[in-house]
Order: C-alpha cells, then structure tokens, then sequence
C-alpha cells in the first residue's frame, strides 16, 4: 500500500511536471491533454508516449534505432530531430516524456552541468541502459557502453551508471525537446542523461565502436533501469 500511494504521488507530480514542460517545447496551441498523458495499462505497468514503465521492475522501455556506426560521437542516443551527425542511436521518444518517465521510477535529477564539456560532475540518481536487438533469430543486449569506443585507451568505454542530470527549463523552454539530446558521452547542461567519467569532458575521446554496433537501420530496444 504504500509503495502504491507513493507511486500517485508521483503520478500527481508528473501531471504538473508535463503539463509544465509540454508549455516550455515552444511548439504549438495544441490542447493541454496532460490527464491523458500517463496511462496504466497493467498491474504495474504504465505508459507515457512511446515509453513503458515499469513500476515492479523499476525500468522504462522503449525502442529506438542505429543512426551511426562510425566515427566521432558526442551522444549514444538522441532524439528524432537530434544531432544525428554524432549519435550512434535514435531513441523514438519525446524527450519530455523520457525525463517524466524517469521521475515516475521516483528518480531525481541533479544538473550540476552548465556548458558542454563542462569539467564539474554531473548530479543525479544513476541508471543502467541496456540495447537490445534480433540477429540470426537470437536477441542480442549489451550495455550502451559497449557501443562507445575510448580513443585514448584503445577499449570500449568502462562500464558506468549514467547520470539522470535533467534537462533544463530556459526562457520557457525544455531544452531537451529543442536540442533532442537524450543520452551523452560528452557532457551537455541540456541533455537528460549524463556521462560521470572523467572523460565526459573531452569531445575528442569518444568514437562509435564499430565492432559492437550492428548495421545502420537495425531496430533496437532500449531498457533503462534502476540499479
């Protein structure tokens, strides 16, 4: 019982926070349709735009597809829209509806980013992610980064709990829903989540591993989870 009443707390909090950051996309005189935005779809289980909760389980699922194999990144994912000449992936979400999800599972964010590169760590809870695939008839996962490749250690990035920094409210403004960064390897004050290493701060360290990425085009799923 009390999992459940703090899981409609956050529901009641999320029904303000969209309603707030659907206003700040800058996009249009659409309706406010923020009662219809979560919907329950099974004992523990809710959705929101392309995106899955999980409250059970504590993870978001949604799917996505590879946008790069090769060459330099500074995001493992964006949005359609996004900065597509340096992500590896494209999450099919709207970035509003990844940062609701995320508070949903009763995660926090904490910036502490405030220019690209920036050498301050960034602040928030953490969560895995995980991409999946079909190959030869079998279901391949790996953690995203795996897909990332460090120049200057000649190895694929460490395995890390990316950062939920939040993304930013500016002039009234989501920034992640106009920048359409989801997930980076190179810190940005505007994209949701977030890398803690120290190379976060370095543009020139990260590429795409082209060994680990399937081809261009594959259809991928994505689970993000709480550790």
């Amino acid at each position: 019982m009390k999992i459940l009443i703090q899981f409609l707390l956050l529901i009641t909090f999320a029904f303000v926070s969209i309603a707030q950051l659907k206003s700040a996309t800058n996009n249009s005189n659409e309706p406010d349709t923020t009662q219809k935005q979560v919907e329950k779809i099974g004992d523990d289980t809710y959705r929101i735009g392309k995106i899955i909760i999980d409250t059970k389980t504590l993870e978001i699922t949604f799917d996505g597809i590879v946008n790069q194999d090769s060459g330099m990144i500074e995001l493992v994912a964006c949005a359609p829209g996004g900065k597509t000449h340096e992500s590896i992936f494209v999450w099919d979400v709207q970035p509003y509806h990844l940062q609701i999800s995320l508070l949903l599972l009763g995660l926090n964010y904490g910036g502490g980013v405030f220019a690209q590169g920036d050498t301050n760590a960034p602040r928030g809870d953490s969560v895995y992610v995980f991409v999946s695939w079909e190959e030869n008839g079998k279901i391949v996962t790996h953690r995203a980064e795996d897909f990332v490749w460090n120049v200057a250690e000649k190895r694929p990035m460490e395995n890390v709990a990316w950062i939920f920094t939040g993304s930013k409210i500016v002039n009234g403004i989501f920034m992640a829903e106009q920048q359409r960064s989801l997930l980076t390897t190179y810190r940005d004050p505007f994209t949701i989540l977030d890398n803690p290493l120290q190379g976060g701060a370095n543009d020139d360290l990260y590429i795409a591993n082209h060994a680990a990425i399937p081809p261009k085009g594959t259809k991928v799923h994505i689970r993000i989870q709480v550790p």
